[in-house]
């Protein structure tokens, strides 16, 4: 499986902050909000490949939502270009959104984010910069495949980003912390191959029977990964080595 990076400049696109934050009030409702964007590195795109949409070229980049496509590419009219120009797209599953929409304190001139947005920050492009700087995080073509020697570290920092956030706020949306945990088991299971065979190996001894009985030989193939509700209840990983002990083998 495979990872995109997907850029948006709200100053530009017909994707407005409006809009991105009247789809996070769907998230409230649902396990994943729809949608769809342009995708410049098309043609090995697959229904299931992960992604996250960077917002740019503004004060506040960082990533403005993270999820799966939901559809292989297929051919539409530019969003852009009203001249028969056609661009590939991709339907989205979004798991998780940030607004970053500045909140000026009214006294003050200048944009900057008061003591009840400081959650504006998270993921921002500064710390994903320092991170990966072998990925634009401030400009770049939408749609662009991420460094398959790059994505697992990515989505595990992207999960325990994720996996320490309690509940929705005004400017992160998800549908619960339940429901948020277990999108990460799932990123991990298909994007992290050796921290999955890692976590099978650490806590084999903790491992979930569901189709398979306790005792019963179970291979590696079949497992997958989900939380361990007990752990998940009194805290959340704080480094990605902590993320094997809230994390079980499922079978």
């Amino acid at each position: 499986m495979k990872g995109y990076i997907l850029r948006w400049n709200p100053k530009i696109s017909s994707w407005t902050e409006d809009r991105h934050e009247d789809l996070m009030e769907d998230l409230e409702y649902s396990d994943h909000a729809d949608m769809n964007w342009s995708i410049y590195d098309w043609e090995n795109l697959e229904e299931g490949d992960f992604f996250i949409l960077q917002q740019v070229g503004t004060d506040s980049d960082g990533i403005a939502m993270i999820g799966t496509f939901s559809s292989t590419p297929y051919g539409d009219e530019s969003w852009k270009r009203k001249d028969g120009t056609n661009l590939f797209y991709a339907n989205m599953d979004v798991d998780l959104m940030i607004s970053r929409r500045p909140r000026a304190k009214k006294e003050q001139d200048i944009q900057v984010l008061d003591e009840d947005n400081k959650d504006k920050y998270i993921l921002s492009a500064e710390m994903l910069e320092q991170k990966f700087p072998n990925i634009l995080w401030h400009k770049g073509h939408s749609g662009v495949l991420i460094p398959q020697e790059t994505l697992e570290p990515l989505v595990l920092e992207l999960c325990l980003q994720m996996m320490q956030l309690q509940k929705p706020t005004e400017n992160i949306a998800f549908h619960d912390r339940n429901t948020l945990w277990e999108k990460c088991c799932h990123y991990i299971n298909e994007f992290c191959p050796e921290m999955r065979k890692r976590i099978i190996r650490e806590r084999r001894d903790s491992m979930i029977y569901e189709i398979y009985s306790k005792g019963e030989p179970v291979d590696e193939s079949v497992m997958d990964i989900t939380s361990d509700k007990e752990k998940m209840k009194n805290g959340s990983p704080k480094t990605i080595d902590d993320i094997v002990e809230y994390l079980v083998p499922r079978a």
